[in-house]
């Protein structure tokens, strides 16, 4: 299945030429239709996969996703987005501070990377199998 159109990344190379809350202001709907729903339907089916193997993970998507907006409160870098879209597929989602970075993708270019890291006796041993893994485009 196909996840991502080329606006996907042509959205991040704009943002990364224009990383300000006018020029995020002026394209959240652009936003909205090319990077969150796109990225939304990856990370259901991701879970969806990695529930067949661990059924610990009953999360929605929503919960695996974090935020594209940074708090810049107490940070150097006052640009007010990410560069990439990301989420964490675990047990308690984005929230699970104890589970290992699951999968993100980078936009400018694409550039899905995924991880898998047992942590107890229940998960040792299983590695997803590359045919069954998210394909992009």
């Amino acid at each position: 299945m196909s996840w991502f159109t080329n606006d996907f990344n042509a959205f991040f190379k704009d943002l990364v030429k224009n990383n300000n809350k006018e020029w995020f202001d002026a394209n959240r709907k652009r936003c909205e239709t090319s990077l969150k729903n796109p990225f939304e339907a990856f990370v259901a089916e991701a879970i969806q996969r990695v529930a067949k193997h661990d059924r610990t993970i009953t999360i929605a998507p929503k919960k695996a996703i974090f935020r594209i907006n940074k708090d810049v409160r107490f940070s150097q870098d006052k640009t007010p987005c990410k560069l990439e879209a990301s989420a964490l597929v675990a047990a308690a989602g984005r929230k699970d501070y104890n589970a290992p970075p699951a999968l993100g993708c980078a936009g400018c270019p694409l550039l899905p990377a995924a991880g898998f890291q047992p942590t107890d006796a229940r998960t040792t041993g299983w590695k997803p199998v590359p045919h069954e893994l998210p394909q992009t485009p």
